[in-house]
């Protein structure tokens, strides 16, 4: 174990100097304006928030889909008195976590990872984290954080924990990177797996198999609450539940990806929209200009007509005999309840997207083959198979989508009850 740990350190001294050569070639040629220029100024404005005294909990994580998941042990943590820091990685997550800030001003720190500080810099990770408690979410196993979450006064905690992707070296005995990992692993003092199959993978490579926690996905969590919340924030949208629901046939296409759209390339999907049976609607992954080209040019040519929603739009004009392409960030969960059927992006690509969203929403699921690093996946068919169903080629989705018509999901109201009693017993043996 003593070996192991060399090992580890080892590993981060080198990542410093590495860093450090980084910093002093970045200092020697100006960084032009781009994503690099971009990143340097994040990290030095994103730093906000003082206490006066100690922080509870830091939490680091990467982007967006762990937010999700760290964003209701915060907020139960806030909602105790408690002071919470915060370190994220990725710049796509900033705005959310400044309004986070904005909203808990006096119980919040938070900060960007610092990639392009140097380690003699005056601003130090491992000096600006003050809790004993330090909680990372899923990877992001960054040697600073590791080292303080080894720190003898620190209680270091994984949360949903998953070996996907990973299988294939951290078993294996002979590999640098498995074993790299298993001793990664072994340092922390509790983990929480996202559900029970990840948690008997980690039993297999603990030395220590009493850190293994009760497993929970935390973001299931939040789509719960997010749910319960919804009529708010889609009272603007009536028209498009009218329209939907008003049709025998309605689908919603969401964290779509152009690949995704040729699922709608079949004969039969273009008579049920000419003759007013079918409508559907898709919610683009990205939003940026171009993807939005590409995704509209790609239904255009298979036949159909399309109309983009954004915040200004005027729903009154919304016609049933066209495709919708929704551009408005941050309401695919909630607009999940006005369809009946959703088919989930990105299986086709590298991995499918969220589909505990329109699952927990009480729709038909349909997504591509692409499942093996979703935990979401793993958590429906635990619960209810019959739910969801894989769409291996593209070509057959019209026939299963019109055979699957006749399977009825009976979604059960105590999976939320459960859910929230696994939650609240899960969560409080984290951050009391």
């Amino acid at each position: 174990m003593y070996a192991d740990l060399i090992m580890l350190k080892i590993f981060h001294l080198c990542f410093y100097i590495f860093r450090d050569l980084i910093w002093c070639l970045l200092s020697v040629f100006p960084v032009p304006k781009g994503k690099l220029y971009e990143r340097k100024l994040l990290e030095t404005s994103s730093r906000q928030g003082k206490f006066s005294s100690r922080a509870d909990i830091c939490f680091e994580f990467s982007s967006e889909g762990e937010w999700e998941q760290v964003r209701p042990i915060a907020e139960k943590a806030i909602s105790q008195g408690k002071l919470i820091e915060i370190v994220y990685c990725s710049p796509s997550v900033d705005s959310k976590i400044q309004f986070f800030h904005q909203q808990y001003p006096n119980q919040t720190r938070i900060c960007c990872y610092p990639f392009l500080s140097p380690t003699f810099s005056k601003f130090n990770l491992r000096n600006w984290v003050t809790a004993k408690k330090m909680i990372l979410c899923r990877y992001d196993f960054f040697p600073e954080v590791v080292d303080i979450g080894l720190r003898k006064d620190t209680q270091f905690i994984l949360i949903n924990a998953s070996l996907k992707g990973k299988e294939s070296f951290v078993n294996s005995q002979s590999s640098f990177k498995g074993h790299f990992y298993r001793t990664l692993f072994n340092q922390f003092n509790k983990i929480i797996c996202a559900n029970d199959i990840e948690k008997e993978k980690f039993s297999k490579i603990l030395e220590n198999k009493s850190i293994l926690s009760q497993s929970f996905d935390f973001r299931i969590s939040q789509i719960i609450n997010r749910l319960k919340d919804k009529k708010h924030l889609l009272d603007k949208y009536t028209k498009m539940r009218e329209l939907a629901q008003s049709h025998q046939y309605n689908l919603i296409i969401g964290s779509a990806w152009p690949e995704d759209l040729e699922i709608l390339d079949d004969s039969q999907i273009v008579k049920r929209i000419e003759k007013g049976d079918m409508y559907i609607a898709i919610v683009p992954h990205s939003l940026n200009k171009t993807t939005l080209q590409v995704i509209t040019s790609k239904i255009q040519s298979m036949g159909f007509e399309t109309q983009i929603i954004s915040e200004s739009t005027d729903l009154n004009d919304l016609n049933a005999k066209k495709i919708t392409i929704v551009t408005i960030k941050g309401i695919l969960c909630e607009l999940y309840s006005f369809f009946r059927d959703a088919y989930i992006g990105g299986g086709h690509g590298e991995s499918i997207h969220s589909v505990s969203e329109p699952y927990l929403s009480g729709l038909r699921v349909f997504c591509g083959p692409k499942t093996d690093r979703s935990t979401e996946y793993d958590f429906i068919m635990s619960h209810s198979p019959e739910s969801l169903k894989v769409v291996h080629d593209t070509a057959d989705f019209a026939h299963l989508y019109f055979f699957r018509q006749n399977v009825q999901i009976d979604f059960n109201e105590m999976i939320y009850k459960n859910l929230e009693i696994e939650f609240n017993n899960c969560i409080d043996s984290i951050i009391n």
